[in-house]
């Protein structure tokens, strides 16, 4: 009864999508497109300023090692709305510049062509002001620049230089680059047919095409009949687990440490640049069989103990105390072995295309497999006909450049399982930059980034098209501290569930996530969180055409969590700007979960948000009793705003309803970074 009220159908309405026009700026990648702008019906809302910018602000990552075609994208966060453009530094010295026009999307991103391999770069960015002013830099993000003579021997091994079938060719080329002390794999321009799985298990191996339209790698093989089942990766990239024999944590390892004291460090020869794994697994698979296990559980506090996994870089050792690159986003107990990451490192994937057998495919396919691999780089690379995986990514550092991902075959489309593009399933630092997924003309696609007890994921300055399910989800399974931004979302009115989605309604919640600067077109929802999906942030986004609700979250009453925190999605939704929506604006609070329900939230902060929405802006469900702290203020456009009685701990004022409570009281979670 409650879906009827918000102004807009139930059911996903059928629209045709266009073609989104692109945006030139400079040397801003050709990949980067921006809709046409559409006028915001509502007045623009007062900016809220909650401090802080995300410690990923200045990223660089380059694309290929072929020295003809290398170059760096460098993407940064928004961190300030005044910025009208950005200056790029490269080693300080401006070596380009973006302009904000329209939607500020695509232009938070800059490819740099002039790079040198083997020389080491530093980027950082200058946001310029209307008055001619500039601000602080932001960055350095600092990298060395690899073309061929950088990968490991710097020999390059044509494949069709070897005899045989093109599997027997690719597996020589590949064992002389290995034997070799690593190299450049180079495929021809044609089709190569593979028999089976191509392997590379050893390092600084990088497997290069003429150019993902002139270099195509197929199999001869059928795929699984099930969209489930492991099957034959096409090319599979595989490390291997050493367990250090007498090394354990000597101590706990609390979310947000930087150090852990590890038994026998010294003596188990762990050294700077070698990757860690930690992982304390839980035989267990929804959260009632977790609560009958005994397992903590407890989102509202940020506690738990299902999906505790993490890959780490060791900066320096000393003693039995190892510094690591990046805070840890799980914790650890006490006597928990440690496990070191080997071979597969420093591979790479570039200019060629991998696919399934045809455009009619009626088999599924997992095309890449990366298999705790270490320092990986995909770039320019083009995916298609799979049905199922483009690529399975697992391991530490995999970064994804200008991937091409258009067309995911006939089964990819029938909202089945299994059927993620890009299944990131333990990993940590996966990065996904530059990147087009799906057709403007189409929703014939599903899934296509799907991340699982993975940390520290960031997806940048890309465009995600139509899509029966959504574009972007971190799936419930213990995924921590992702940065999805300045991306353009349009997955269309059929996807069932969001743009992005958060959660899983079989693995749980998900979180602590940042939203930032994307524009979603079209869709359904933009933003849905199940099972109580806590300290999400989704602030300077830009919604146009919404046909459902624009954020659609609820929450959870698990036993074992203090009931004071029953409902606590420490929620932020920020300084937004929805325009066009025939659906609602932010809905929060209404019972759904199927495991511990709880009709309400707490701990909401939605502010300065323009509403231009035909249903209400703002609902939350729930009683005084059980939908409290929520603190909404300054927000402009649709006065429709449905809520309970004010408690103390809420604050509401200057909102278009005109009612008025409370005390201003802006938490630390509000503020639009991991601290």
């Amino acid at each position: 009864p409650f879906l009827g009220s918000l102004g807009g159908a139930n059911a996903p309405r059928v629209v045709a999508m266009a073609p989104v026009p692109v945006k030139a700026a400079g040397s801003t990648p050709a990949a980067l497109p921006a809709p046409k702008p559409v006028p915001v019906k509502a007045p623009p809302a007062p900016r809220v300023d909650f401090g802080g910018a995300s410690a990923d602000s200045v990223l660089a990552v380059q694309g290929p090692t072929d020295p003809a075609r290398a170059y760096v994208v460098v993407t940064w966060s928004r961190t300030d709305a005044n910025a009208v453009g950005y200056d790029v530094l490269r080693d300080g010295q401006s070596v380009g510049s973006t302009t904000i026009e329209g939607d500020a999307w695509d232009d938070m991103s800059w490819r740099d062509t002039a790079v040198t391999p083997g020389q080491t770069y530093a980027y950082s960015v200058v946001p310029r002001y209307a008055d001619g002013a500039t601000g602080e830099a932001a960055g350095p993000s600092t990298l060395t620049v690899r073309g061929t003579a950088q990968v490991g021997s710097g020999k390059v091994f044509n494949v069709d230089d070897y005899a045989g079938t093109d599997l027997a060719r690719a597996s020589a080329a590949v064992t002389a680059a290995r034997q070799a002390g690593g190299g450049v794999v180079q495929f021809g321009p044609r089709t190569y047919t593979f028999s089976g799985t191509l392997l590379v298990s050893s390092d600084a191996v990088v497997l290069r095409g003429a150019g993902r339209d002139q270099t195509f790698i197929v199999p001869s093989y059928d795929g699984d009949a099930d969209a489930c089942l492991q099957g034959t990766p096409l090319i599979r990239f595989g490390g291997t687990r050493t367990t250090l024999a007498n090394t354990t944590l000597a101590e706990p390892v609390k979310v947000g440490d930087r150090t852990a004291k590890i038994a026998n460090a010294a003596t188990a020869a762990i050294t700077a640049g070698q990757v860690l794994l930690l992982d304390q697994p839980v035989d267990s698979a929804n959260p009632q069989t977790y609560r009958d296990a005994g397992v903590a559980e407890d989102p509202g506090t940020g506690t738990d103990a299902r999906f505790n996994w993490d890959t780490n870089q060791v900066v320096s050792v000393d003693g039995d105390t190892v510094a690591f690159a990046d805070a840890f986003s799980q914790p650890f107990n006490a006597g928990l072995p440690v496990v070191r990451l080997d071979r597969a490192r420093g591979n790479g994937l570039e200019l060629l295309t991998v696919q399934g057998r045809s455009a009619q495919e009626s088999t599924y396919y997992k095309l890449v497999q990366l298999d705790h691999v270490v320092h990986f780089t995909m770039a320019d690379v083009r995916g298609r006909w799979a049905n199922r995986s483009y690529v399975d990514a697992m391991g530490y550092d995999i970064r994804v450049v200008g991937f091409d991902g258009p067309d995911g075959g006939p089964l990819s489309a029938d909202a089945g399982t299994c059927k993620y593009k890009f299944n990131v399933h333990r990993a940590s630092g996966f990065v996904f930059v530059d990147g087009t997924m799906g057709l403007p003309t189409t929703d014939a696609n599903q899934s296509f980034i799907t991340i699982q007890k993975a940390q520290r994921a960031v997806v940048r300055s890309s465009r995600f098209y139509g899509s029966k399910t959504y574009a972007i989800n971190e799936h419930g399974s213990g995924g921590r501290h992702h940065l999805f931004e300045n991306n353009y979302i349009a997955v269309g009115p059929n996807g069932r569930y969001a743009g992005i989605l958060l959660g899983n309604d079989s693995f749980g919640f998900a979180g602590p996530t940042i939203i930032r600067n994307n524009t979603f077109e079209g869709n359904y929802r933009d933003l849905y969180m199940m099972e109580n999906s806590y300290e999400t942030r989704f602030v300077d986004n830009v919604s146009r055409g919404n046909g459902y609700r624009v954020v659609d979250a609820y929450g959870w009453a698990h036993p074992d969590t203090d009931p004071a925190l029953w409902g606590s999605l420490r929620l932020t939704v920020a300084n937004n700007s929805i325009a066009d929506a025939t659906g609602a604006g932010v809905v929060l609070g209404y019972a759904k979960s199927p495991w511990f329900p709880y009709a309400g939230v707490r701990d909401v902060v939605i502010a300065g948000n323009a509403f231009g929405t035909a249903g209400p802006s703002v609902v939350l469900g729930g009683d005084a009793a059980t939908t409290d702290r929520f603190q909404v203020w300054d927000n402009t456009g649709n006065p429709a705003m449905t809520r309970p009685a004010f408690g103390v701990g809420d604050y509401w004022a200057d909102n278009p309803d005109g009612a008025a409570f409370g005390l201003l009281n802006t938490p630390a979670w509000s503020a639009p970074s991991f601290g």
